[in-house]
């Protein structure tokens, strides 16, 4: 099987570039990995951020979010998170991105979980760790998430993290595919030419 694996991102504000936001999306090409824009999955943090910002001016709402991160608000500590990872109104810093993504995630924001599962399979402020990656896309993916099961799909199609398993990668698919996400409509039909019309039905069963 033939693809590539395409890592998006987020587009930034005119002064913030960003990254990283893991979208996969397989082609029936040569394997490369680039990073084109994509603003599915922080845009209402960054909607959030720059209300903050607009309000009370950028460091009063710097201090309003950490403030409240810091006590624990899962929504303000991935705010944070972002903020550290694309460098709003903070420095950028990947470590410090991790340690608020992992405590948003520990609280169960899928979109921490499936941020802190790119930072793993990036190995950005972490060391690179597929196997930890789908940990955390599988808890994303598991409340819905619809990038996060298109991107475990890729990974047990890849075997990336997890054995090989094209059942369970049509299984990640199809849930994304039903949550309307594109790529993965175009990714399942890909992996779908691998397996058999047997493997296809228990995907869909399973």
């Amino acid at each position: 099987m033939r693809m590539t694996l395409t890592l998006a991102t987020l587009v930034p504000p005119p002064s913030a570039p960003l990254k990283s936001n893991f979208l996969s999306v397989m082609h029936k090409t040569t394997p490369v990995i680039n990073a084109p824009m994509n603003s599915r999955i922080f845009v209402s943090v960054v909607v959030f951020v720059g209300m903050v910002f607009s309000a009370w001016g950028e460091e009063e709402g710097v201090r309003d979010i950490r403030a409240k991160a810091e006590a624990g608000d899962s929504n303000a500590q991935f705010a944070l998170g972002v903020m550290y990872d694309v460098g709003e109104g903070v420095p950028r810093n990947d470590v410090e991105a991790v340690k608020w993504y992992r405590l948003s995630a520990e609280q169960g924001n899928a979109r921490a979980q499936y941020n802190l599962g790119v930072m793993y399979f990036l190995g950005r402020g972490v060391p690179k760790d597929d196997a930890k990656a789908v940990k955390w896309l599988r808890l994303s993916a598991e409340q819905g998430d619809s990038n996060a099961q298109n991107n475990l799909g890729l990974m047990y199609s890849l075997g990336r993290g997890v054995p090989k398993d094209l059942v369970l990668a049509y299984k990640w698919l199809n849930l994304a595919s039903a949550n309307g996400d594109e790529n993965a409509i175009k990714n399942r039909g890909v992996v779908e030419e691998e397996m058999t019309p047997a493997q296809i039905e228990e995907g869909q069963r399973i």
